[in-house]
């Protein structure tokens, strides 16, 4: 299969609203909810550790060049919303203040994992979306 799947662990859900963040299984963009899930024994295989707190700021800015940073010079966050990760491997496309990647290609196989901090990257918060370039370029990337 080549289409992207969002899974989030319930857990996750729980200690994020324990952090007073309101949410509920499938309200962060997520297509499966589980219970029991270790979400970095998952991640691992892509070289990929996801931290336990989250990303404080609403910017992250793009490093380096790549097709789907084209014309990008920051993406926007959700404040609150997304988990700090590492990669062992890959291309840190964006960081957050303080060095922490918030966006990353990974070689996988035939093709590439892409790994966001912050699903909300992909979600409309007004009338004028910031990461609307992205978008395009994810899109225009997806099809080659």
């Amino acid at each position: 299969p080549e289409r992207g799947l969002n899974i989030m662990a319930y857990e996750t859900l729980q200690a994020l609203g324990a952090d007073g963040f309101m949410t509920q299984p499938g309200q962060m963009g997520e297509q499966i909810t589980l219970r029991g899930l270790d979400v970095n024994a998952l991640a691992a295989r892509f070289g990929v550790t996801f931290s336990e707190r989250t990303i404080r700021g609403t910017q992250a800015r793009v490093m380096g060049d790549h097709p789907l940073t084209k014309a990008v010079k920051y993406l926007e966050l959700v404040e609150g919303n997304g988990v700090p990760f590492t990669a062992t491997m890959g291309l840190t496309l964006a960081q957050a203040p303080g060095g922490v990647t918030v966006a990353s290609v990974i070689d996988q196989g035939q093709g590439q994992v892409l790994v966001l901090a912050d699903i909300g990257i992909l979600d409309a918060t007004n009338d004028d979306p910031i990461n609307l370039p992205f978008w395009r370029n994810l899109a225009e990337y997806a099809r080659q």
